[in-house]
């Protein structure tokens, strides 16, 4: 985050000479992966950036430890990074609804904007790991779920499952990761989840969210109740 926002001074601080590629120019997906490998080992502040993985494991193990109790904060994280990788700023109810984000593509190229009218209520979501059946709880003792769960309470069929590798990306995006960063399959996952969702959503909205991530601007427009003027537009820029 702190590369892609250019708020890091990188004139000091490197062990070997200074990178070429520089962060205030907002590099692309290709040279932004050679400044964070460069950052990562030669510069003297990288080794922070492995510190988060080992507290990011913990807090995953914790929680497939945790069983069917709930715990609400690490829910509404998870909604919140969920909403993060499709928009990176922050907003009023970002931890209070799963916004349903839809992206723009021309020519199969990558997404720069993505739209949300509809939203689903952080409450009509469960996090938890799967469990035996009672019947078949006592012959395998050492069963230990590999995963956890974003359920939707009112369909329970359609859930988000959370593997270590996507539990460290969510916990990474509430952190700031950039959107480009995002391994090909956390976003096929994050996207397929949102499309089984769309077909039990709440109508449109007159809130519109509009998310820029190359000009990393949120714009909100709220129409009128008849749905054919805007009454408000605030525009927020990162």
């Amino acid at each position: 985050m702190k590369l892609e926002e250019a708020s890091l001074s990188l004139a000091t601080g490197w062990c070997c000479s200074t990178p070429s590629i520089r962060a205030t120019t907002r590099p692309e997906r290709q040279d932004f992966l050679a400044l964070k490998r460069a950052f990562y080992f030669e510069h003297t502040e990288g080794e922070a950036c492995f510190r988060l993985e080992a507290e990011d494991l913990a807090r995953y193990e914790e929680l497939t430890a945790q069983g069917m109790n709930q715990d609400f904060v690490a829910r509404n994280t998870v909604i919140e990074a969920v909403n993060r990788a499709y928009c990176p700023i922050s907003f009023s109810g970002i931890q209070d609804n799963l916004h349903l984000w839809n992206g723009h593509r021309f020519h199969e190229q990558p997404s720069d904007v993505f739209l949300a009218n509809r939203r689903i209520p952080s409450d009509e979501f469960s996090l938890f790991p799967p469990r035996l059946p009672t019947r078949t709880k006592q012959a395998f003792p050492d069963y230990k779920p590999d995963h956890l769960a974003l359920v939707y309470n009112r369909h329970p069929s359609i859930f988000l499952k959370i593997d270590s590798e996507l539990f460290k990306t969510l916990w990474k995006l509430q952190k700031g990761l950039p959107r480009k960063l995002l391994a090909d399959r956390d976003v096929f996952r994050l996207e397929q989840f949102l499309d089984y969702l769309y077909a039990f959503a709440p109508p449109p909205e007159r809130r519109l969210l509009s998310a820029n991530l190359k000009r990393r601007e949120l714009i909100e427009v709220q129409l009128n109740s008849e749905g054919n003027k805007y009454d408000r537009i605030i525009k927020t820029q990162r």
